[in-house]
Parts: C-alpha cells; structure tokens; sequence
C-alpha cells in the first residue's frame, strides 16, 4: 500500500478504482457489484445486481416491495459495526448506525442526508462551534419550506448543485429489472462523483462516504424506502466488472449531457467555506 501511495504520488495518478461487491450469503440472497471509477473529476459506474432470491423489506400495510416501481440507490457515508463487506435489510442499518445516511458534502440537504441528523461538532474541531446539524442550521429541511429539487432533468440541465453527490438514483433514474427478469443492469457517467480522498474519511474537517445502499423505490399504495441490500466500497478494481470503461451511450433513464462550462453554470447555493478544493491525489490507485 505504501509503495502505490508513492507511486502515485510520484507519477500524479489520475485515477481511482473503486468496488463494492455483493455476495450473496453475506446479503440473503443478492449477488452483484457496484463498479466505481473517478478520473479528472468524472465519475463512470457499472452496476450489476441479481435479486432473484433477495429477501424484499414489506411496506406498512405488510405488501412486499414492488419491485417493478424501481429501486433507488446512493452512496452512503459509513460502514459501521457491520462485520462483512455486503449485507442485507435491517444490517445495513439507519442514519445513526450500519451504513449512516446518504454523503452530501455540498449540502445539497436531501431528507436522508447525512447532514440533516449529524451534528456539526463531528465535521469540526473544536467540537463547541455548531452543535446542530448543518441542513437544518441552514434552514434545509422539509419541515421549514425547503424542497430537495434532485431529478434526471435538472441534473441533465447541468443543474448539479441540486443533488447530493452520493444520490445516484436521484441523478440517473430508478433501477428497474431487464424485461422478464431479476437482474438489473446500469452504466452511468458522473460530473460530480465522490471525492476520492473522502473515501473512509476520518478528518473532523471533512464529510466521508464508504459504501452504496439499495432501497425500495415504492411509491404506491405507500411509500416504502426501507434498504435492501448494501456493500462497503474497496479501493480496487471489481473482479466482474467489464475490463473497458462503461459505455457512453444514453440509459434509458440517464442522457449523457456534455460538461458545462463555468459560464453555463448555475448560481451555486452552497455556503462557501463548505466547498473545500479537490484535495491532492494520494490514495490507493489502481
């Protein structure tokens, strides 16, 4: 490890590799992966999931997942307590255990942002300045008129700064099984992806993020957002991953949109001493 974090240092690496596979004993059933790659600032996944035996969470009126309204996705800030790389339904766990809520270090202030339950002391040093959490601090929350705007179009448009960085679904679309089968497939390309080195981060100074977790996506008769199944990023490449980059071509629910430029850009929302610049590049690369 050492010697590839000189190596990188010395050769300015450029590129970050990044896997969570799914295994279906560590789950209940679901196998798959979730392939992650970041470079230059772009962000390509590759995802694979087989449910044909995942156990499905029920909703309040005891209904299984309707799997066929989509599953939503994101990238979560913690692995805790959670003795395997991949786990199913209750293990993966709620905002304040397992694998926490979604990563939003822009404050984009989503409901299940991780930023709307954590207390700032844990971001900051000394642990006295802002005890309440950072959504709410900046009025951020649904209960105060705020509206999370993250959707396909608006992040099409170029409109990034409505999403939370690890809210996949929200940028790209519900995950739908292939017709007439249990596997799910999608390639994506990411204009504002992870940043690499807040992978497992420990910093006060900083937010971190860890691992990816599927939910329900049932809207109807009521709404169900309960986790599927979850799987802690590595820092490598997936073993079943396509050896090629993702495909560039339009999904069905993602059109590829070309980097705006800075003109194009909208007013950013964000408090500014919260966007820190993209750090040196120094972990592990594949």
């Amino acid at each position: 490890v050492v010697l590839l974090l000189l190596s990188c240092f010395v050769f300015r690496c450029s590129s970050y590799e990044f896997c969570a596979m799914i295994d279906a004993t560590e789950s209940g059933g679901t196998s798959g992966y979730v392939s992650m790659s970041i470079a230059d600032g772009v962000g390509r996944y590759s995802l694979y999931l087989d449910i044909s035996s995942t156990p499905l969470p029920l909703d309040a009126g005891g209904r299984v997942c309707n799997v066929t309204q989509g599953l939503t996705y994101h990238i979560h800030s913690y692995w805790n307590n959670i003795a395997t790389n991949s786990a199913g339904l209750s293990v993966c766990g709620t905002s304040t255990s397992g694998a926490g809520n979604h990563y939003d270090p822009h404050l984009a202030c989503g409901p299940s942002s991780q930023a709307q339950t954590q207390s700032q002391a844990t971001f900051y040093s000394p642990s006295t300045f802002l005890a309440s959490p950072l959504c709410p601090t900046l009025g951020r929350t649904s209960a105060l008129g705020y509206a999370y705007a993250c959707n396909s179009a608006n992040y099409n448009a170029g409109l990034y700064d409505q999403c939370e960085l690890g809210d996949l679904s929200g940028k790209f679309g519900k995950l739908y099984p292939m017709k007439g089968s249990s596997i799910i497939k999608r390639t994506s390309v990411d204009f504002t992806p992870p940043y690499a080195m807040n992978y497992l981060e420990t910093s006060k100074l900083a937010e971190t993020w860890a691992s990816i977790v599927v939910h329900c996506g049932q809207t109807y008769p009521v709404a169900n957002t309960a986790r599927i199944v979850c799987a802690k990023f590595l820092p490598m490449a997936c073993p079943s991953a396509p050896t090629t980059s993702p495909s560039l071509a339009p999904q069905s629910a993602f059109t590829m949109m070309p980097q705006p430029s800075s003109a194009m850009m909208p007013q950013s929302r964000r408090p500014t001493k919260r966007i820190s610049k993209r750090p040196s590049r120094s972990l592990t690369s594949v």
